[in-house]
C-alpha cells in the first residue's frame, strides 16, 4: 500500500528559552543534523509525487535550532511549488527570525504562536513580560506578511475570556486561526491537550 504524507513532523531540538509552568514536553539536549532533515525530505519528494508541509515542533523551542533558517530557506528555494513550512513557537524570537527568511520562504511559510490568553492568564503560565514580547512578534508577522495563527491553552484563568480573546487575535492578525487547547492529565499522570469545539460551547453556554 503507498503511504502518502501531507505533513512531514520535524523536531530538531529539545531546549527551550521558557520555563512554562504547564509544560507537556520532555526537555533534552539533543539536537538534530541538518543534513539528516535535509536527507530525509529530499528522499521523500524524489520518491513520492505531490506537495509536502514540513512541520516545525521541538520538546522544546525551534527558534533556537541554528540551522532553521538557512534549511527552510535553502529547501524553499530548491522545492517553491512542493514545499510549504508550519512553524510551532512560544513566540519569543520568531519575528527576528522570520526576518531572516528569503522572499520565496516567505510565501510559503506560515507560524502558529503559543498565546494563553490576555496579559495575566498568559504571565502566569509563560513568565512575566512574555504577553507584550508575544504580541509584539505577531504584529511584525503580521507586518511582514507571514500568515500567523495562535494556539491557546485554556485554563481557569483565561476560559472565560476566550471568545474576547479570540476577537483580539482577530484584530491584531486578521485572517488568523485561533486553535484552544483543552489540558487533561492522563492515567499516567502525565499532561497533554485535547481541540474541543470551543466556540459552539460558549454559544450554548454563556
Amino acid at each position: 500500500m503507498d503511504i502518502l504524507l501531507h505533513d512531514m513532523m520535524i523536531e530538531p531540538i529539545g531546549y527551550c528559552n521558557l520555563h512554562c509552568k504547564m509544560c507537556y514536553t520532555k526537555h533534552c539536549a539533543s539536537v538534530l543534523a541538518p543534513e539528516t532533515i535535509e536527507d530525509v525530505v529530499r528522499a521523500y519528494l524524489d520518491a513520492v509525487p505531490g506537495a509536502l508541509r514540513l512541520y516545525w515542533i521541538g520538546r522544546g523551542e525551534v527558534t533556537l535550532y541554528k540551522y532553521l533558517v538557512p534549511i527552510v530557506n535553502r529547501l524553499s528555494e530548491q522545492h517553491p511549488d512542493r514545499i510549504s513550512h508550519l512553524i510551532q513557537t512560544n513566540g519569543i524570537k520568531i519575528a527576528e527570525i522570520a526576518r531572516q527568511f528569503s522572499g520565496r520562504t516567505l510565501d510559503n511559510v506560515k507560524v502558529s504562536v503559543s498565546l494563553d490568553g490576555f496579559e495575566k492568564a498568559n504571565d502566569a503560565n509563560r513568565g512575566q513580560g512574555t504577553f507584550q514580547k508575544i504580541v509584539a512578534n505577531i504584529k511584525q508577522l503580521v507586518a511582514m506578511g507571514v500568515r500567523t495563527n495562535v494556539q491557546c491553552i485554556l485554563t481557569p484563568c483565561n476560559v472565560n475570556d476566550a471568545i474576547a480573546f479570540e476577537q483580539f487575535v482577530h484584530d491584531i492578525a486578521p485572517g488568523s486561526n485561533v486553535q484552544f487547547l483543552y489540558p487533561v492529565v492522563t492515567g499516567l499522570s502525565k499532561l497533554c491537550f485535547i481541540y474541543p469545539l470551543i466556540k459552539p460551547f460558549f454559544q450554548v453556554n454563556h
